[in-house]
């Protein structure tokens, strides 16, 4: 009686439901993985591409430049907890160098619980305009360590940014 159980199950018709079930266990978490991977490389892109724009527009903008840089020094480092996101940059000597890596000597240290908070994070300051930061320490959304000055000076540089550029609101 057993062997004719065992032969239906296993080589019945729930071979293929009980392979397809298992097959799609495996892809869906292969998938959440292979999600999480390339939704941490998005991320990385776009908060290296906001740095680099920053960069750029330092480069041209000789005003933007004086207002901001000048005698202005400071090491920052943007990061997830779990080390699939990070990007530094650097003031110094009038000009702004960013690095898609984590540097070991920063100033100030910007640590978001995950990728998703530093994808709203970047969603609010850039399109909503939203900028506290304190906010966001208080939701465990972000730890600072380090000078939280440099925080709130480089969220004044992007909001001059974000005001003299047309970003689009939402």
């Amino acid at each position: 009686m057993l062997s004719a159980i065992g032969s239906v199950l296993f080589y019945g018709p729930f071979r293929i439901g009980f392979g397809f079930l298992l097959g799609a266990l495996v892809v869906r978490l292969w998938s959440r993985a292979l999600g999480k991977e390339i939704g941490a490389r998005l991320d990385d892109a776009a908060l290296e591409l906001l740095l680099r724009f920053m960069d750029l527009w330092c480069r041209l903008n000789v005003k933007y430049r004086s207002r901001h840089l000048k005698g202005f020094s400071g090491v920052y480092l943007f990061k997830t907890r779990d080390g699939l996101v990070a990007a530094s940059f650097t003031f110094e000597n009038d000009d702004m160098t960013v690095s898609g890596e984590a540097v070991e000597d920063w100033d100030v240290a910007v640590v978001f619980k995950n990728a998703r908070a530093l994808r709203s994070s970047l969603k609010d300051i850039l399109f909503k305009g939203r900028m506290d930061i304190l906010d966001l320490m208080l939701k465990n959304e972000v730890e600072i360590q380090g000078n939280i000055n440099l925080i709130f000076k480089f969220l004044y540089m992007v909001n001059d940014l974000r005001n003299a550029l047309p970003f689009p609101t939402g």
